[in-house]
């Protein structure tokens, strides 16, 4: 029986793009996945700057964007109806100042196609139901229409989403934390402009809802949540969208037309037990690596297929393929990505607690009105939730004192917007700090009315703050980036 090089088991965006790094190194690679026909085939999905980065560093950025459905510069952001921000990617990061809608359908199959082109052997129609190490090869066992195969290889990459099967294998429990669930919906005929929309509501927070519109008046509509056992929602999500849909969108979506199904996604947001095997190695959502902020899953998928190609490439050259030799892997995602990464995972920690909804949205709007008063502050802080600019940049205190308006006009404007008048300074301090102590009050009430939930959410940011700290004060030199 051949026993190939790589097997990448999900032809997603990370599946292929590792199969296509590995393929054309030389490397025999075999691509598998279920290829069942998408649910949804008029969805436009984002793709940040991030994405678009690793995609011309993949070499098929060309593809894309000629597939792209609009080009997008900034972010619109919402609070209870009212518009708070315009954010604009900034243009002085390694990242483009854009970002495009693509048709998920096309995006998918462009990576499958460039994974092929590069070299790899792709098995369609195929889907993965165990894996098991076997001396120094790995076993892969499928089903291929009714029949039954099996294939082997020296090291097998995860890449199959958040139900991984390959995950589960090496020892990981799928449901050992937090998971971002969403639901969604696409509309025809939208009398807006193309863009990417943000929307927070107290009735339905820590949900959020968004709505991506693409130059052809097509919007992805939705709706995401994070489900934790400590507070689950209160709401089916489905619901959850309908009242967006029936509140905030209403006169936006008022003559458009329905034409997708309600689809849901799941993306896990915890540290799984494991990353890497013998002879195993996980990325993307099957690693659990999606943006615990704001829930993007393509780049980071992406971005962990060049570091797992990487440590492939170098433990098949030594012909040793124990986790330890896999270990380069772990350590190129935890210098180059887990200090976002567990940033963003503490920002969702404290959101996610219902008691402190006001005080959330409260800073929120202090920091959407301050960012729409101070352009550079606003790109700065819609950067940070995009994750173009480091989300561990809120944690330093230099980042933060170059970011922070110095201009007085932008804390006059954001005192004033805080006044009933709209233009008295000093009545717009006075309701600032009124504001914040009452938000505050509330959410300490919030927190009191669920001692025990609060104590253990209490103690898991702590937690998660600390093994932060940790980190950052004990990690070694980065690693250095694999090239193209």
């Amino acid at each position: 029986m051949t026993v190939h090089d790589v097997i990448v088991v999900g032809a997603g965006a990370g599946g292929s793009a590792a199969a296509s790094l590995l393929a054309r190194q030389g490397i025999d690679v075999l691509l598998i996945d279920q290829s069942a026909p998408p649910r949804d085939t008029v969805r436009s999905d984002g793709l940040m700057p991030q994405g678009i980065y690793w995609l011309e560093r993949l070499g098929c950025v060309r593809e894309v964007l000629a597939e792209a459905k609009g080009c997008i510069k900034g972010c619109d952001l919402y609070l209870d109806g009212r518009h708070l921000l315009t954010g604009r990617f900034p243009d002085d990061s390694r990242y483009p100042d854009f970002a495009l809608l693509v048709l998920r359908r096309r995006f998918n199959e462009i990576m499958q196609a460039h994974a092929v082109a590069s070299g790899a052997r792709f098995a369609g129609r195929t889907t993965v139901r165990a894996v098991a190490r076997d001396g120094e090869v790995v076993r892969v066992f499928a089903d291929t229409g009714r029949k039954t195969v099996e294939h082997r290889a020296r090291i097998v990459i995860g890449a199959d989403g958040a139900s991984s099967v390959v995950s589960r294998s090496i020892g990981n429990n799928l449901k050992d934390g937090v998971l971002g669930l969403s639901v969604r919906t696409t509309y025809a005929g939208v009398k807006c402009d193309a863009g990417i929309r943000v929307y927070f509501n107290r009735d339905y927070f820590p949900s959020y809802g968004w709505m991506f519109i693409d130059e052809h008046q097509t919007a992805c509509v939705g709706v995401g949540c994070a489900v934790d056992p400590k507070f689950p929602p209160t709401d089916k999500l489905g619901s959850a969208l309908r009242q967006f849909i029936d509140s905030d969108l209403k006169v936006t979506l008022a003559d458009a037309r329905r034409i997708g199904p309600f689809s849901g996604g799941i993306a896990p947001h915890f540290r799984p037990e494991a990353m890497t095997a013998d002879g195993v190695l996980l990325i993307g959502d099957a690693a659990c690596q999606a943006d615990p902020l704001n829930r993007g899953g393509i780049h980071t998928a992406i971005e962990s297929a060049f570091y797992a190609a990487d440590a492939c490439h170098l433990a098949l050259d030594a012909g040793d393929f124990s986790r330890a030799a896999l270990a380069r892997y772990e350590a190129l995602w935890s210098a180059h990505s887990e200090p976002d990464w567990r940033t963003s995972e503490i920002f969702m920690s404290l959101a996610k607690n219902p008691g402190l909804k006001e005080l959330v949205l409260f800073l929120l709007e202090q920091v959407g009105t301050l960012g729409e008063a101070d352009p550079r502050f606003g790109g700065f802080a819609s950067g940070v939730f995009s994750g173009v600019v480091s989300q561990s940049s809120w944690l330093s205190v230099r980042a933060l004192s170059e970011a922070v308006p110095k201009d007085p006009a932008a804390w006059a404007a954001l005192l004033r917007e805080n006044s009933r008048s709209k233009k008295s300074v000093a009545a717009g301090s006075v309701r600032l700090l009124a504001g914040a102590i009452a938000s505050a009050a509330r959410g300490g009430a919030g927190l009191a009315r669920r001692p025990g939930a609060s104590l253990d959410w209490a103690l898991e940011v702590l937690t998660k703050a600390a093994t932060f700290a940790d980190r950052r004060l004990s990690a070694p030199r980065a690693v250095a980036s694999p090239e193209n």
